[in-house]
């Protein structure tokens, strides 16, 4: 037989002892069969019970691998052979005694290995201290110990020995009794010496444990007095005390030893017993046991489950408490102020940054304060009402912001606050909301003076540019002879180009800036502002796009903005000779509209793709067929950026390129606007 696949493939684990200890399972499994044979009631019968069976079961657990397992069965074999032939038991009980020594642990251990994977030497690290693997440990020991009994009977028949259905019940109740017993109380001492869990009380628990045992001897003394009359129940109370106060393999130790004196009180013809007891006294005294020893490892188990859950609560809590720390220490360090407030919008916990913000402020920073409490106002400076403050809109809406608020303080003076705020929710029920600001005071004073600085420089220059490129046409207009022609339809041409970088670095300059407010944004009818920019492209351009394009929320000029500078692209980047087509095509996906802008045109190289949107940096710088600023699609991304979203370059299939980007939906209860109109030529590329 093959004894591995009889067995059943071992699950991936490491061997539970090393290999050493065959020889220490070998000696106890002496002993334990020894121990067996002398409690036979009949010379040269069977014994009244039979501790090896689990010590079979533990050894052969004990390691993975095709030759333990080989190693193991044999040793079991001529053991129980060789002791069952010396011991004085009839030839059909040697063989019988053999060939159940053999088929129970293979029957157990692979029924362990298949019910009980989390069990230590079936594949896991746990013990019987759970309920489920008990009651699965239970079951495989008695199928294993029905087909012991059953193999048993069946030779001992052949043989010609006498056996009847009260045989094999005697056979099957000893084996269970014995395998419960070894088995049990061996695995839970292995599972304490392979983890360090302790089985001994402590000092102070030994004056217990010794009234404990004196105890379960006082109710063994009346269980014999009593003769059968029901004194023997006591001995379940005693049980339970020790399942309940001491570890589970003490308890499984403490029903072994009641059930081991039981036996031998038996054997020498006591305990109320005629000198030769019969079969069925002896059943019932294995009965008994095992009821005994279940009701002990029930107990037992169930308190070391729940120890073992309060045990992982705990330190849940502790990982909790923790995680708290760590996420306050994170919070108070963060240069951002983070507030969250209670579903009736109340401050309850602030960090150090936003505390030194709302402390300026005449409500101050004294949880708990009512988000109304403080005077907040719009970018244009009206007082908003404060359930349009974004801590309470995001405590029934979700998510609101980034957008810019103004955030009255003591004096009178007003400081910039960039906020996000979103639902705090448990179980999907809104419980209140988080908010993060940050102070942009500088940065938008400094972005409105770069803005106003761009107007300026920019109207300050024109005006001469503007007259020199008039005083350059009437040259050009006078000129009589072609060099001096030449000469000056290339400077007229350079004054063009100055002009149009000047255009682009206003645009890009007017761009610049943090995430838009939601103040600053309008529901814009996405399909009506690329036909309105479209009017401005050469007739020769095709333009494609999808019936109705979704609504966006977006500035409506830098809308503009970007769709020309995109589309102006799309037309001029083309081979000549080519008519330009483009294709316009959008999507809703969650609270963004992706958009596509797909043309015709000579493409984009691979190694340009993420540099074209980089200021001042031409794809196309060496080709002198195409000219160009260098700052068209700088001002997109610039765009695109200040609304929350990002674009990208990429090739088209058929050649030519798509720019993608996205931009946040219009909220539905929003009324659209119209597009505004588009006063000026296309932006060249950049």
């Amino acid at each position: 037989m093959d004894v591995e696949r009889a067995v059943g493939p071992a699950p991936p684990r490491v061997p539970v002892v090393p290999a050493w200890s065959f020889w220490c399972f070998l000696v106890a499994y002496v002993v334990l069969v020894l121990a067996g044979r002398a409690t036979a009631l009949v010379e040269g019968g069977p014994a009244l019970v039979w501790p090896a069976a689990g010590a079979g079961v533990l050894w052969l657990l004990a390691r993975p691998g095709r030759r333990w397992a080989a190693s193991v069965l044999g040793a079991v074999a001529v053991v129980a052979l060789t002791l069952h032939a010396v011991t004085g038991a009839a030839p059909g009980l040697v063989l019988a005694g053999t060939l159940a020594a053999v088929l129970q642990p293979v029957v157990a251990v692979l029924v362990l290995r298949r019910w009980c994977p989390r069990l230590l030497g079936a594949g896991g690290d746990r013990t019987i201290s759970d309920p489920s693997l008990l009651a699965r440990t239970v079951l495989a020991a008695g199928l294993a110990s029905a087909v012991g009994a059953l193999a048993a009977t069946t030779s001992m028949l052949l043989f010609g020995e006498p056996a009847t259905v009260l045989t094999t019940v005697l056979w099957w109740t000893r084996n269970l009794s014995g395998m419960l017993l070894a088995l049990t109380a061996g695995h839970l001492l292995l599972h304490a010496v392979v983890t360090g869990t302790r089985v001994l009380p402590s000092r102070r628990r030994v004056p217990e444990l010794c009234l404990l045992l004196l105890t379960s001897l006082g109710a063994f003394a009346l269980a014999e007095v009593d003769r059968g009359q029901g004194m023997a129940c006591l001995l379940i109370g005693t049980s339970v005390w020790c399942a309940l106060r001491f570890s589970t393999a003490l308890a499984a130790l403490e029903v072994a030893g009641v059930g081991a004196l039981g036996v031998a009180l038996v054997v020498v013809g006591r305990a109320g017993y005629p000198e030769l007891p019969d079969a069925s006294d002896a059943v019932m005294i294995q009965a008994f046991t095992v009821t005994l020893l279940t009701v002990a490892l029930a107990i037992g188990s169930s308190r070391d489950q729940r120890d073992a859950v309060l045990a992982e609560l705990d330190e849940a809590r502790r990982d909790a408490a923790g995680r708290a720390r760590h996420l306050e220490t994170v919070t108070e360090v963060m240069g951002e102020g983070l507030t969250v407030l209670d579903a009736d919008a109340n401050l309850v916990r602030m960090n150090s940054a936003a505390r030194a913000i709302l402390e300026m402020t005449p409500a101050g920073a004294t949880a708990p304060t009512a988000a109304r409490d403080y005077v907040v106002c719009a970018p244009d400076g009206s007082v908003l009402d404060p359930r349009q403050h974004p801590s309470v809109r995001a405590i029934t809406e979700g998510r609101v912001g980034p957008e810019d608020l103004l955030l009255v303080l003591d004096d009178g003076s007003r400081r910039t606050l960039s906020v996000t705020a979103d639902m705090l929710s448990d179980g999907g029920r809104s419980v209140g909301s988080v908010v993060v600001f940050h102070d942009v005071t500088d940065e938008r004073r400094q972005t409105d003076q770069l803005a106003e600085f761009a107007a300026t420089a920019a109207h300050d220059l024109r005006n001469p540019l503007t007259a020199l490129r008039g005083w350059l046409e009437m040259a050009t207009e006078t000129a009589t002879d072609g060099p001096s022609q030449l000469s000056l339809s290339r400077a007229r041409e350079a004054a063009a180009r100055m002009q149009a970088l000047i255009t682009d670095l206003l645009e890009q300059a007017s761009a610049e800036g943090g995430l838009l407010s939601a103040g600053e944004l309008e529901a814009v009818p996405l399909d009506l502002a690329v036909d309105d920019v479209a009017r401005y492209l050469p007739t020769d351009a095709v333009l494609t796009r999808e019936a109705e394009l979704p609504v966006v929320s977006a500035h409506p000029e830098m809308l503009r903005q970007l769709l020309t500078n995109l589309l102006g692209n799309a037309v001029k980047y083309v081979e000549p000779g080519v008519t330009p087509r483009i294709a316009v095509t959008a999507r809703r996906v969650g609270d963004r509209v992706e958009v596509e802008v797909e043309d015709n045109g000579i493409g984009i190289p691979e190694s340009e793709r993420t540099r074209v949107f980089e200021r001042l940096h031409r794809a196309h710088a060496d080709d002198g067929r195409f000219g160009g600023t260098g700052l068209g699609l700088a001002i997109c991304r610039t765009v695109v950026l200040r609304h929350g979203g990002h674009i990208e370059c990429r090739p088209a299939a058929g050649g030519g390129t798509v720019l993608a980007f996205d931009l946040p939906a219009a909220v539905p209860d929003v009324p659209p606007v119209a597009a505004p109109r588009v006063d000026g030529a296309l932006t060249d590329e950049g």
